[in-house]
């Protein structure tokens, strides 16, 4: 699977089928882009995307198209040295301070829509449809490894003590909301991650949305939280510290050890 070819040319002029479409497909072929083949690394970039990150496209065929990954900025830096290998385009770490926190922006039309077309969302995750891309679902054991650490460093809850009973922790939930037209797509993405979770032999309860909470946006959308957890008897705390872990986040990796104490 690692050989597995995502993006080619002939992709490409697909997608940019319009008078612009000479000039990208020439960047990409001098960037080394295409063939964009199945990695572990472009899975890792893939799992940050639909953790915490964000990926839009222009409405026109041949303009514009922005990634974004949020983060601390050691994080941040990681990412870009990866995406760097991957684009073939220089990027410098942006460090803003916004309501999201530090964030890392790349303004990149070509490598954009390739990531669009193997199987990351755009725009609002809350209320879009989307799945684990097929080419990581039947990847390499490295490839499915490399994307569910990545989306956990963003979203998994890390373990915690239980304050009202001695030696006992906590934690190791996921979480996401999504509208409610949307459940049904979400509980699958959810029971795909489950799934993958399974093959390193790690045990999780079932994926539930939770209805009695309600979110309402202001534009009038009603969203709901859906969880599953990584069940935390030490034994299946182990072989997730063991076979998957957190690549970035410290602190969620020295309070796993601790818990494994």
């Amino acid at each position: 699977m690692k050989e597995t070819i995502l993006v080619t040319l002939e992709d490409l002029k697909e997608i940019y089928s319009n008078k612009n479409c000479k000039k990208f497909i020439s960047a990409a072929v001098e960037r080394n882009i295409v063939p964009l083949k199945a990695s572990p690394e472009l899975a890792q970039i893939c799992g940050h995307l639909i953790g915490d990150g964000y990926l839009r496209l222009s409405k026109t065929k041949n303009n514009g198209g922005t990634v974004r990954f949020f983060g601390e900025p050691e994080k941040l830096a990681e990412i870009a040295k990866i995406y760097e290998r991957l684009s073939n385009k220089k990027i410098n770490l942006i460090r803003k301070y916004a309501r999201e926190g530090f964030q890392l922006e790349v303004v990149d039309t070509i490598f954009a829509r390739c990531l669009y077309k193997i199987g990351v969302p755009i725009g609002d995750k809350v209320d879009s449809v989307f799945e684990v891309p097929y080419w990581i679902m039947n990847g390499s054991k490295e490839i499915k490894r490399k994307f569910i650490q990545a989306l956990f460093d963003d979203e998994l809850e890390g373990v915690y003590k239980d304050k009202t009973r001695n030696n006992t922790w906590k934690g190791l939930r996921l979480r996401m909301n999504k509208s409610e037209r949307n459940i049904q797509a979400g509980l699958k993405f959810f029971n795909q991650i489950i799934i993958l979770l399974k093959e390193f032999n790690i045990e999780t309860t079932e994926a539930k949305v939770y209805k009695n909470v309600c979110y309402v946006r202001p534009s009038g959308i009603r969203t709901y939280r859906i969880v599953f957890r990584i069940k935390n008897k030490i034994e299946n705390r182990k072989k997730f510290y063991e076979k998957i872990g957190f690549i970035y986040s410290k602190r969620k990796q020295e309070k796993l050890i601790e818990s494994l104490n």
